[in-house]
Protein backbone atom coordinates (compact mmCIF):
# COMPACT_ATOMS: atom_id res chain seq x y z
CA UNK A 1 0.00 0.00 0.00
CA UNK A 2 2.51 2.33 0.85
CA UNK A 3 4.25 2.22 -2.46
CA UNK A 4 0.71 2.77 -4.21
CA UNK A 5 -0.14 6.10 -2.29
CA UNK A 6 2.90 7.01 -0.54
CA UNK A 7 1.49 6.57 2.86
CA UNK A 8 1.55 4.17 5.35
CA UNK A 9 -0.93 1.88 5.97
CA UNK A 10 -1.50 2.67 10.22
CA UNK A 11 -1.44 6.92 8.90
CA UNK A 12 -4.26 5.64 6.54
CA UNK A 13 -6.47 3.48 9.16
CA UNK A 14 -5.83 6.81 11.61
CA UNK A 15 -7.40 8.88 9.28
CA UNK A 16 -10.14 6.73 8.15
CA UNK A 17 -10.59 6.13 11.98
CA UNK A 18 -10.62 10.34 12.40
CA UNK A 19 -13.23 10.70 9.99
CA UNK A 20 -15.81 8.13 9.89
CA UNK A 21 -15.44 7.10 13.44
CA UNK A 22 -14.85 3.72 13.11
CA UNK A 23 -11.71 1.32 12.14
CA UNK A 24 -11.65 0.54 8.46
CA UNK A 25 -12.03 -2.93 9.72
CA UNK A 26 -15.05 -2.79 11.50
CA UNK A 27 -16.28 -0.72 8.49
CA UNK A 28 -15.67 -3.79 6.42
CA UNK A 29 -17.54 -5.79 8.49
CA UNK A 30 -20.42 -3.49 8.92
CA UNK A 31 -21.11 -3.31 5.28
CA UNK A 32 -20.53 -7.35 4.78
CA UNK A 33 -23.03 -7.52 7.21
CA UNK A 34 -26.04 -5.32 5.20
CA UNK A 35 -25.03 -7.50 1.84
CA UNK A 36 -26.00 -10.56 4.19
CA UNK A 37 -29.32 -9.23 5.39
CA UNK A 38 -29.97 -8.52 1.67
CA UNK A 39 -29.35 -11.71 0.71
CA UNK A 40 -31.24 -13.05 3.84
CA UNK A 41 -34.48 -11.18 3.30
CA UNK A 42 -34.44 -10.23 -0.46
CA UNK A 43 -33.05 -13.73 -1.69
CA UNK A 44 -34.55 -15.88 1.63
CA UNK A 45 -31.03 -17.56 1.51
CA UNK A 46 -29.75 -19.99 4.40
CA UNK A 47 -27.46 -18.68 6.65
CA UNK A 48 -24.84 -20.32 5.43
CA UNK A 49 -25.37 -19.48 1.76
CA UNK A 50 -25.10 -15.45 3.24
CA UNK A 51 -21.67 -16.35 5.13
CA UNK A 52 -20.50 -17.61 1.49
CA UNK A 53 -21.71 -14.32 0.13
CA UNK A 54 -19.78 -12.28 2.19
CA UNK A 55 -16.76 -14.86 2.30
CA UNK A 56 -16.87 -16.07 5.93
CA UNK A 57 -16.28 -19.63 5.90
CA UNK A 58 -17.34 -20.39 9.99
CA UNK A 59 -21.22 -19.63 9.93
CA UNK A 60 -20.74 -19.34 13.66
CA UNK A 61 -18.41 -16.66 13.70
CA UNK A 62 -20.62 -15.01 10.70
CA UNK A 63 -23.65 -15.23 13.23
CA UNK A 64 -21.28 -13.56 15.95
CA UNK A 65 -20.33 -10.86 13.67
CA UNK A 66 -24.01 -10.26 12.21
CA UNK A 67 -25.48 -10.43 16.05
CA UNK A 68 -23.04 -7.35 16.79
CA UNK A 69 -23.96 -4.90 13.64
CA UNK A 70 -27.72 -5.99 13.69
CA UNK A 71 -28.11 -6.63 17.01
CA UNK A 72 -29.96 -10.23 16.47
CA UNK A 73 -28.88 -13.74 14.79
CA UNK A 74 -29.40 -13.82 11.35
CA UNK A 75 -32.51 -16.52 11.94
CA UNK A 76 -34.17 -13.71 14.40
CA UNK A 77 -33.11 -11.50 11.36
CA UNK A 78 -35.15 -13.23 8.93
CA UNK A 79 -37.90 -14.51 11.45
CA UNK A 80 -38.97 -10.42 12.13
CA UNK A 81 -38.95 -9.48 8.84
CA UNK A 82 -41.37 -12.62 7.99
CA UNK A 83 -39.09 -14.36 6.12
CA UNK A 84 -38.46 -18.40 7.30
Amino acid sequence: MVRLVGVESAHLSRLFRRFLDISPHRYLLQQKMVIAAEKLVGDGCLVKEAARTVRMDDPYHFSRVFKQVHGQSPTAFKQALGRH
